[in-house]
């Protein structure tokens, strides 16, 4: 089977049986939509949106130790990743609307305690309460999509919708610095309620039962929990040798080798027990389709770079600036010039397919990323936020931005539509969210390497301090500063540029059958 070629599908069913696949998004579909991308919203949003609100939640907590506030973000990011996988089974297994309603119900369950927190160890397992439930939403909302809507439908909406998660990690702090300014910090919380409630009374009233095709096979509970063994200690090591000089445990740490040990030995049993595994939670199967393979590489590499570019790119206004101020507004307006770029890319790359296969388009995105990774790393002190040459052309870090933007906003249609047209309806969930554990993966394990490289990097340009006779110590410091972040840049290309390799070996296209024959899932004798 090549990377295009589709699975032979069931029979479609009789008509009244399961909805239709839709051509056109009327006001019903735009209804699920929309209630749909407002649950994927929340969860990529908190995500991000605690990490300016966290000094004065651990002060308002009494919260201390490096580790409070360590556990306080990673808590999130560690439950989100593991449940990922699981909801995208679960999903594909027993019906994907009631899993979306229970993620969501999960997800605001968690917010709600949240935001009663009064101490950090409450607020570290809610955290973790929220991130499960924001683990459904990604993975089944797409397979939602994906058996709702024909091809032309769904190239136009998978991009917008893969393009929240570049939005929210580069809004989320400003939103999070706007609550804590003007409410209280309970309300990053507290705000999902009422965003939520719609959204599930919104999917309870509009979207339409959609059926599991076969009757379930025994869940992979030892596979799930594998999962979880080996993902939870590999992101908690690594925020922790990422955090704060003075508070981050060294790469000799006899707590970060155990850990990775361990971590590593639990990997290997996941993989036995999925090659094992009945029904497993991740078929290996998948990787020997060349399409998934380098789907599932390139979403690993992009999120490195997704999550960077936010990251690395307010290091160095913070630098520029000396963390005066107008750092805050000064990141916000260069990143527009991410944001923005990525979600018109996206709704380029998704109308794309319909015309081009896979290739040409993830080369072209992950050319125009390393490009723009390159091209940041040219950036000075004196490179303006936005402004001209004197030859009257463009420049500033915003404008070095733009193919990046582009070109990651670009390649999430390609990307996840390629995976999804290799495995059968039925499977839908799960390849999805392989893709986007995957993605969640890279930037957990991306950003903490970064940071501890350009830490690394930073005080060996700087050890013993300034020159004598130097004229100014604290721009030397910040020419070190921009100096480091240059070489993370680079690393960045470099991770960018792999994927660009990987994408010249993609083959297959948009499948061109009648929507009734791919797009309809059979009902099973079990409702949703």
């Amino acid at each position: 089977m090549t990377g295009g070629e589709r699975p032979a599908e069931a029979k479609p069913p009789s008509v009244g049986e399961t909805p239709a696949p839709i051509s056109t998004i009327d006001r019903k579909a735009m209804i699920v939509v929309v209630s749909l991308m407002m649950g994927l919203l929340m969860g990529a949003l908190d995500g991000t949106i605690v990490l300016t609100a966290l000094g004065q939640i651990l002060k308002d907590l009494n919260g201390q130790s490096a580790a409070e506030t360590t556990f306080v973000v990673a808590a999130y990011l560690i439950a989100q990743t593991i449940a990922l996988p699981i909801f995208g089974k679960l999903s594909d297994s027993y019906g994907r609307r009631r899993f979306f309603l229970l993620g969501l119900v999960v997800f605001l369950i968690g917010s709600a305690l949240s935001g009663i927190s009064q101490t950090t160890n409450e607020l570290i397992v809610f955290r973790a309460v929220q991130g499960v439930g924001a683990g459904a939403f990604f993975p089944v909302a797409m397979s939602i999509i994906g058996v709702m809507f024909t091809p032309e439908a769904r190239a136009r909406l998978t991009g917008v919708f893969a393009s929240v998660f570049g939005i929210a990690s580069v809004i989320g702090p400003f939103v999070g610095s706007y609550i804590v300014d003007n409410l209280s910090w309970r309300w990053v919380f507290y705000v999902n309620i009422p965003i939520g409630v719609i959204a599930l009374a919104m999917i309870v009233a509009y979207l339409p039962p959609l059926r599991a095709t076969v009757k379930p096979k025994p869940f992979d509970t030892v596979g799930s929990v594998l999962l979880a063994a080996w993902v939870g200690p590999l992101v908690f090591v690594l925020q922790e040798v990422s955090a704060p000089a003075g508070a981050a445990w060294a790469w000799t740490d006899p707590r970060v080798l155990g850990l990775l040990a361990a971590s590593a030995a639990l990997f290997v049993g996941f993989l036995l027990q999925e090659l094992r595994s009945a029904d497993p939670l991740v078929p290996l199967r998948y990787f020997q389709q060349r399409v998934i393979l380098i789907g599932s590489a390139i979403s690993l590499l992009r999120g490195v770079v997704l999550l960077g570019v936010s990251v690395f790119v307010t290091v160095f206004v913070d630098i520029q600036l000396n963390n005066g101020p107008t750092s805050a507004d000064a990141v916000r307006n260069v990143l527009y010039g991410f944001v923005l770029p990525l979600v018109f890319g996206s709704i380029v790359g998704g109308r794309l397919l319909l015309r081009f296969p896979y290739r040409p388009i993830m080369v072209s995105a992950m050319a125009l990323m390393t490009f723009g990774m390159f091209v940041l790393s040219t950036a000075t002190l004196a490179t303006p936020t936005w402004g001209w040459t004197a030859a009257g052309g463009p420049t500033g870090l915003g404008v070095f931005l733009i193919p990046v933007g582009f070109g990651v906003g670009m390649s999430f249609s390609a990307v996840i539509l390629s995976v999804q047209y290799a495995v059968p309806v039925r499977e839908i969930g799960t390849a999805t969210s392989l893709i986007q554990f995957l993605g969640s993966l890279g930037g957990s394990i991306g950003i903490p390497v970064l940071t501890a490289y350009y830490t690394a990097r930073f005080s060996a340009l700087t050890q013993g301090g300034p020159p004598a006779g130097t004229a100014s110590p604290l721009g030397w410091f910040q020419a070190n500063g921009v100096e480091s972040v240059h070489s993370v840049f680079l690393v960045m290309a470099g991770v960018a540029l792999a994927a660009a390799v990987l994408a010249v070996l993609v083959s297959g296209a948009l499948p061109r059958d009648k929507p009734k024959e791919a797009h309809v899932v059979p009902p099973a004798a079990e409702p949703a």
